[in-house]
């Protein structure tokens, strides 16, 4: 399988990953009432300056992620797609997301933080992550998937697939980094988010140590 020059500029480097993430803290805002849609207040097409650099992954890796189901269905396949990635990615991105709420202080009520939770990882804000990173670019599917492959829900899975593979290979640490960055970024980029503030801004160092019952 040849790599598109554009994917292979996203094959990890031998060298372990190190990411920066934003040193200030953001407050990232939930609407007082009922939950709306995320609105980006600028083209999804034109990622933020601040957008924290995608993660490397190893080729075979990425042409796992880049691999719709829709694919290995017309060629009889096993495996060898990202859906298995993307249920990891899932339940690391809700996680990480729940450690950087916990670690906030004051400290939030447990409703508060699957409140929280769930407006800071709507679908359309994992959505518009995959557009800034042009992740649909590279998804390679079978031709009857095409009319779908612009819904945001197929966005968030190629995201999630991508956060799954970065995890496998990267690590906790590291990927705490690049999520926790995008988070805060997220509270300069979607209007409806304004009153959510997050954990601390040396939560990627604290994500690696072992919490301390309170006495």
């Amino acid at each position: 399988m040849v790599l598109t020059p554009r994917l292979r500029s996203h094959i990890a480097d031998p060298l372990a990953m190190d990411i920066e993430a934003p040193n200030e803290l953001h407050p990232i805002g939930l609407p007082r009432k009922r939950q709306r849609s995320a609105t980006y207040e600028a083209p999804p097409d034109a990622p933020p300056h601040e957008l924290p650099e995608l993660p490397k992954l190893s080729g075979e890796t990425m042409l796992e992620v880049f691999t719709h189901r829709s694919l290995r269905l017309a060629c009889h396949a096993q495996y060898r797609d990202n859906e298995r990635l993307s249920v990891l990615g899932h339940h690391t991105l809700e996680m990480i997301t729940t450690q950087l709420l916990f670690l906030r202080e004051p400290k939030l009520k447990r409703s508060d933080i699957e409140t929280q939770r769930q407006a800071l990882l709507s679908v359309e804000i994992i959505d518009t992550w995959a557009k800034f990173y042009r992740l649909r670019d590279e998804l390679r599917c079978d031709s009857s998937f095409q009319p779908t492959l612009q819904e945001p829900e197929q966005g968030r899975l190629l995201f999630l697939a991508y956060l799954g593979a970065a995890f496998t290979e990267h690590g906790h640490t590291n990927v705490s980094k690049w999520i926790s960055a995008l988070l805060r970024l997220s509270a300069n980029v979607f209007k409806d988010n304004k009153k959510i503030s997050l954990g601390p801004a040396d939560f990627e160092e604290q994500s690696g140590k072992r919490f301390k019952p309170e006495e």
